[in-house]
């Protein structure tokens, strides 16, 4: 038995049939859209395709931790996982929560629309659960600004808890 190499082609794209063809595009869209998404948020596109490594750039773009990729080992906590995840990406470009549930659970739809359409990332975003790891310095204070003091008897040990001991500021 010496089958060609075309007749074994041949016989496979039989019977790969329409439901294969559709599964192929369904996945090719999802790529697309996930690195659309990804080069939105300036992370590299073709991480899209790398198993592990988009996840880690997924969490990167929800603005989540890196050891949050030990959650999606642990079953049941990665669906928690995934959602937290999800409504991170989706408040990164602007969207609602609902949005984001959707990312979770039906990826394969909600990423192309997120890579396709107009959202945009807004890096400067800031989640209450991750620490910010930049600086922000105070504001600096007008020169203008006079402070004000009350005098104080030197003599006086007490302490009288009164408002006048408390500096004012003016703005000019």
């Amino acid at each position: 038995m010496n089958l060609s190499v075309a007749a074994i082609l041949a016989q496979s794209s039989s019977d790969f049939g329409f439901e294969g063809w559709l599964f192929l595009a369904l996945i090719v869209v999802f790529v697309a859209g996930l690195w659309r998404t990804f080069t939105k948020a300036g992370q590299p596109g073709w991480a899209a395709v790398v198993p592990i490594y988009n996840l880690f750039v997924l969490l990167r773009i929800a603005q989540r931790p890196a050891w949050w990729f030990i959650l999606f080992l642990v079953p049941v906590v990665n669906i928690f996982a995934s959602i937290a995840v999800g409504i991170g990406v989706a408040k990164a470009f602007g969207k609602g929560p609902g949005f984001g549930i959707g990312l979770a659970f039906f990826g394969f739809a909600f990423y192309p629309i997120l890579g396709f359409s107009n959202a945009e990332y807004s890096a400067g975003m800031e989640h209450p659960e991750v620490p910010s790891t930049s600086f922000t310095a105070l504001p600096p204070i007008p020169a203008s600004a006079e402070v004000k003091t009350a005098s104080v008897d030197s003599n006086d040990s007490t302490d009288s808890g009164d408002a006048g001991d408390v500096p004012e500021t003016e703005a000019a």
